[in-house]
């Protein structure tokens, strides 16, 4: 289970979409609090209930596969780095 927090720092509300990227082999089986859609191990999330007002934060996640090897995980939020532990 990957548990993934979004916060919304500014004034006005967030649209707000984050993609991950998982290693080779990676899948995911099943998510709650947003939409999911993936193609080659690149996977986007966007809300279920719409934009995040201003000092809301909101936590989505997923359940995924672990494939052999490393498990290296990129992901961006609206396109800016994001962290992943």
């Amino acid at each position: 289970m990957i548990s993934v927090r979004v916060r919304n720092t500014g004034t006005a509300p967030l649209a707000w979409t984050v993609r991950i990227q998982l290693p080779q082999g990676a899948t995911v089986d099943g998510d709650w609090e947003a939409d999911r859609s993936g193609q080659d191990g690149v996977w986007t999330f966007t809300p279920e209930r719409g934009d995040l007002a201003p000092g809301a934060s909101l936590t989505f996640g997923f359940i995924g596969r672990r494939g052999q090897g490393d498990f290296p995980v990129t992901c961006t939020v609206n396109g800016v780095a994001c962290q992943a532990d």
